[in-house]
C-alpha cells in the first residue's frame, strides 16, 4: 500500500528524493530516465502511476518533475491534491529556483549540465554514446556524430548536489570532459526548491502548482 504522500520521480532526480524523504513516511515511486525520449508518452505512463499510487491510498502527490518537454501536459489529478515545481526541467530544481536557473543560463550560455542523478542513469553523454551510437556506427563514427552535435557547446557544467560523497559520478563526469574536450564547470546545487515542493505548505505559488481532485495540467500552468 502506497504512502498517504508519495513522491513519482524521475529517475535523475532519485539521489536528491532518497536523502530528503529519508527516514519520513513518504512513498517514492522512481521512473525511468529514458521515458524523456518520448516526451508524447510521458503523459499517459505518469498518469498509469498516479492512478496507482492513488488506488493503492496516496491521497498527496508530488512529481519530481517540471515541464520537461511537454511531456506532464494532460497530467490528471484523481485523488485529493497533485503538486508539481513550476520550472522548465530539473536543473531549475537542482539549482533552487527558476529565476537562478535562467541567470546560470545567461551567464554560460554555451554550457551543457550534468549532475549526479544523470551519471547514476547513465543519461551522461558519454554513456549515450556507449550505450546508443557505439553499437550502431562503430567507435570512431560514434564518437564523431556526438562531437558534431556538441560542437557549439563551450563547457561541460557539474551541479554539485551535497548528497553524497561518491566520488565516481564527478570522475564520469570530468571523463566526459576528457572525451568530448570540453572545459569543465562546476556550481552548488541548491536543495531549497526541494523542500518547497516536499514540505512546503500545498498551495499554489509562483514555484509551485497544486492540482486538486478532476483537475488536469496543461502546459501553460507552467508560463502562467
Amino acid at each position: 500500500m502506497a504512502a498517504e504522500k508519495t513522491v513519482i520521480t524521475c529517475e535523475v532526480l532519485r539521489l536528491e528524493m532518497e536523502k530528503l524523504i529519508d527516514g519520513r513516511d513518504i512513498g517514492l515511486e522512481v521512473v525511468e530516465a529514458a521515458l524523456h525520449r518520448t516526451p508524447r508518452k510521458m503523459p499517459q505512463r505518469l498518469n498509469e502511476i498516479v492512478r496507482k499510487a492513488e488506488e493503492g491510498g496516496a491521497r498527496e502527490i508530488i512529481m519530481g518533475y517540471g515541464l520537461c518537454s511537454h511531456g506532464l501536459n494532460g497530467l490528471r489529478c484523481g485523488g485529493r491534491s497533485l503538486k508539481i515545481a513550476k520550472c522548465h526541467d530539473c536543473l531549475g530544481l537542482l539549482l533552487g529556483s527558476s529565476e537562478r536557473h535562467q541567470k546560470v543560463l545567461a551567464q554560460w550560455p554555451g554550457a551543457l549540465y550534468m549532475f549526479a542523478g544523470m551519471v547514476a542513469a547513465s543519461f551522461d553523454p558519454l554513456s549515450c554514446l556507449e550505450r546508443d551510437y557505439v553499437p550502431r556506427l562503430g567507435e570512431k563514427k560514434a564518437l564523431r556524430a556526438m562531437e558534431l552535435s556538441f560542437k557549439h557547446y563551450t563547457h561541460f557544467a557539474y551541479i554539485e548536489n551535497r548528497v553524497n560523497d561518491d566520488p565516481k559520478y564527478k570522475k564520469r563526469f570530468l571523463e566526459n570532459c576528457r572525451v568530448f574536450g570540453k572545459e569543465p564547470l562546476e556550481l552548488d546545487s541548491d536543495l531549497n526548491y526541494f523542500h518547497k515542493l516536499l514540505f512546503g505548505p500545498d498551495q499554489p505559488s509562483k514555484d509551485i502548482i497544486m492540482l486538486t481532485a478532476g483537475q488536469q495540467l496543461a502546459s501553460d500552468d507552467f508560463l502562467n
